[in-house]
């Protein structure tokens, strides 16, 4: 009788399948934003599942955290509109609901590509949702309450200074004129004289800002040590500058302030002349203007790097202008990463022999 087999079985593995977690799919939340109203359109799925307008209120931007909130993967897009998207980017921003505010440009040649012929707040509510689910999402960086306020102050320093501009060019037209009346003359003087006060106090309130900001007023000093720069020119351009991501490197500052090269070329017929992109922040580009005029006039290095670029590279006096804008911007990107005051020989080395590559 043969032997029982006294081995033990082995036993067999029960394995589980575990089935594979299915991908979230994100909420794409086009926001159009005006002055009084929110257009607001939720997409999912390329389908709309929700568009409505809010008022532009305190207690709607509440409305709508608590409604975008039901969906935690939601990417929301609205653009920059003056100063009517910032209560409502501020409120998300409190409400941990990722948020990129875009470039008005940059949604207007969206909608092109897209053949987009007609224009309403709706229709611009869901083309920015399109826009979310479509392009790179980057997060907006809320700057703080300090940046904020000073950036307020600057803005409307800007306004007075541009009106107070407008008002002098009027007084120089009527003073051309024999036969004009006092009055005219008069309420013109006050107007200017009223103006000049109310920006002396802008500028003093901005200083008292910065002053107890202990990294503001570093960064501040650091502008102003720079040829060129008035207070006023200082304050706002460093208002400007806050406003933007922290990482960004001294050729993205350009890039935000439209000043980096843009080619225009079609063919072998048509070659214009390059041109600066325009595409990016226009009062940071305004407020460099005035520094830029005033440094390539009275520094040595500076006037000598404009005469390098007009007189041996053979640029118009405005290509040259554009080039120590872009010069100063860097200059300005680099006192503030190093914490070092600015240098006349690192600017441009003197003397005019020395050559550089522009590219403009």
């Amino acid at each position: 009788m043969p032997a029982k087999n006294k081995s033990t079985p082995k036993a067999t593995a029960l394995v589980t399948a575990t089935p594979a977690a299915t991908p979230v799919t994100p909420h794409f939340v086009g926001i159009d934003v005006s002055a009084k109203t929110l257009d607001v359109c939720i997409t999912h799925a390329d389908k709309i599942i929700s568009q409505q307008t809010l008022a532009n209120t305190a207690a709607a931007h509440k409305q709508l955290c608590t409604q975008l909130g039901k969906y935690p993967q939601a990417q929301v897009v609205m653009e920059a509109t003056g100063v009517y998207h910032l209560d409502a980017a501020l409120a998300l921003s409190n409400a941990s609901i990722p948020l990129m505010i875009a470039n008005p440009k940059s949604a207007a040649n969206f909608a092109k590509v897209l053949l987009k012929n007609g224009k309403t707040d709706k229709s611009d509510a869901k083309l920015l949702a399109q826009y979310a689910q479509r392009m790179t999402f980057i997060p907006w960086q809320r700057p703080s309450k300090n940046a904020l306020q000073l950036h307020q102050i600057a803005r409307r320093l800007f306004q007075i200074t541009t009106l107070k501009t407008a008002e002098k060019n009027r007084l120089h037209a009527l003073n051309s004129v024999e036969h004009m009346l006092d009055i005219l003359t008069q309420t013109l003087l006050e107007h200017v004289a009223s103006l000049e006060k109310q920006a002396q106090q802008l500028l003093e309130a901005a200083l008292v800002l910065v002053n107890a900001d202990p990294d503001l007023k570093r960064k501040l000093d650091l502008i102003d040590s720079i040829p060129g720069f008035a207070v006023n020119s200082a304050v706002q351009i460093l208002a400007h500058l806050l406003l933007m991501p922290p990482t960004l490197t001294a050729k993205q500052w350009v890039k935000m302030a439209g000043l980096d090269p843009r080619a225009f070329q079609s063919g072998t017929s048509i070659n214009r002349k390059t041109r600066i992109s325009k595409t990016g922040n226009k009062h940071l580009r305004m407020a460099l203007y005035m520094p830029a005029l005033s440094a390539k006039t009275h520094n040595p290095h500076i006037k000598a790097y404009f005469e390098h670029l007009t007189v041996d590279l053979h640029k118009t006096p405005k290509q040259a202008l554009i080039a120590v804008m872009r010069k100063l911007l860097h200059t300005i990107h680099a006192v503030i990463a190093h914490n070092t005051p600015f240098q006349q020989g690192k600017f441009y080395t003197m003397p005019k022999t020395h050559t550089e590559n522009v590219d403009f």
